[in-house]
């Protein structure tokens, strides 16, 4: 993309051409953002490292420092030695906005939750992290072309800080839930990536994982036990292989990430039917540097089609199960980036979430929560109103 220069755009007739011009920036911005954002080197040096070793004696100036920073990145100090913040971090403050007006929004939904019987359990739930096409795809698609921040320009970013070592294998995929589906493993497995796909209801020469290029594990994911299985009717998962059954076993995320020797994953796929509550337990209970940085998944509330999601695992789970839950995520350092309600069922509905490494919390530590500090109310004030079309956009 080719940006005009300022005498030019402003010498355009139309406003028509500088918005165009501006989405594409944005569009660049954006970008830079997610390089930003997703770090894969301990030794990268950010701008905000750099404001607190140059502000070292009582000028505000360190000269070593001073020098290296330059060679570093000259646009970061101006001649006369001053910093200045790039436009990049004006980007990323807009984006720390965002993600405090949807934390009010769903604070403010869980003072008057609505029932079970709701039709609206996501309402509450807006985009915090609104990135446009080309960084995430404009649509939905297909099942293997969810509406994940595109590892494609990830990878250009690395391939530049890392020349030499960078390798497409080095992204990890795990998709849990196959079942008679694996287009999303199969589609990340073709493009280079290194795929894991786990399912314990299915066995090996299933026609979803037999000949595929991705790697298959008969067991799932998640933190339950066998007793609490039975008491909720789905002791099947624990069923032992051999004869009809033919059924693996289940083990803890972090286990899985341990026996397969990875240290994080770029991608965590799941559509396990209700099952995904339990899930989250497991995944908000790794190591924060060692949490997936993206999760794409469905979430089934009360009221799911009980064809495949049994009512047990979703009971009691409505409008403000939604809302903590989201908000324990952005606890947690994730922002939404998409949003979808089934076309089938409205008690079903399809995320896009991205570890921003922000928990939106002020710099004491205590949650945005706590009134004395920042005020939903005041943020957006009024009652909680649905979106039209959903979702909201912070």
């Amino acid at each position: 993309l080719e940006l005009l220069p300022l005498s030019q755009a402003a010498s355009l007739s139309s406003m028509q051409g500088v918005a165009a011009r501006g989405w594409a920036a944005c569009a660049i911005a954006a970008v830079f953002l997610l390089s930003c954002h997703l770090q894969w080197g301990a030794d990268q040096t950010t701008h905000a490292n750099k404001v607190a070793v140059l502000r070292t004696d009582e000028n505000g100036h360190n000269g070593e420092t001073l020098e290296s920073v330059r060679r570093e990145d000259p646009v970061a100090v101006k001649p006369d030695g001053e910093w200045h913040a790039p436009f990049s971090h004006i980007v990323l403050a807009a984006l720390d906005g965002c993600g405090f007006r949807a934390r009010a929004r769903l604070e403010l939904g869980l003072e008057n939750p609505l029932p079970y019987t709701s039709r609206e359990p996501f309402r509450d739930v807006s985009v915090s992290v609104p990135l446009q096409s080309p960084v995430v795809p404009g649509a939905h698609g297909t099942e293997g072309d969810k509406r994940l921040v595109s590892l494609d320009l990830a990878n250009l970013a690395q391939k530049h800080a890392q020349p030499d070592t960078f390798s497409l294998k080095s992204r990890v995929v795990y998709g849990i839930g196959i079942a008679k589906n694996s287009q999303f493993e199969e589609h990340r497995a073709l493009a280079g990536y290194e795929v894991h796909g786990f399912d314990c209801t299915i066995g090996e020469k299933a026609g979803s994982v037999t000949g595929k290029h991705f790697h298959f594990h008969k067991w799932c994911i998640g933190n339950l036990n066998k007793t609490e299985a039975t008491n909720m009717k789905v002791g099947w998962v624990f069923k032992t292989e051999g004869g009809d059954d033919n059924f693996g076993s289940m083990r803890t995320l972090k286990a899985t990430m341990d026996e397969l020797g990875h240290s994080v994953i770029d991608i965590l796929k799941f559509d396990i039917e209700g099952f995904e509550w339990m899930l989250f337990e497991d995944i908000l209970a790794l190591p924060p540097d060692r949490r997936p940085m993206q999760l794409s998944f469905e979430l089934h509330t009360q009221g799911a089609n009980p064809g495949p999601v049994k009512k047990s695992l979703v009971a009691g789970k409505g409008h403000a199960a939604v809302n903590q839950l989201f908000l324990r995520l952005m606890d947690a350092g994730y922002g939404v980036v998409a949003g979808e309600v089934n076309v089938q069922d409205d008690y079903c509905a399809e995320f896009v979430v991205v570890r921003m490494d922000k928990q939106f919390k002020p710099a004491d530590g205590r949650p945005v929560a706590n009134r004395s500090l920042i005020d939903p109310k005041k943020i957006l004030p009024g009652r909680v109103l649905p979106c039209k079309p959903w979702p909201c956009i912070c």
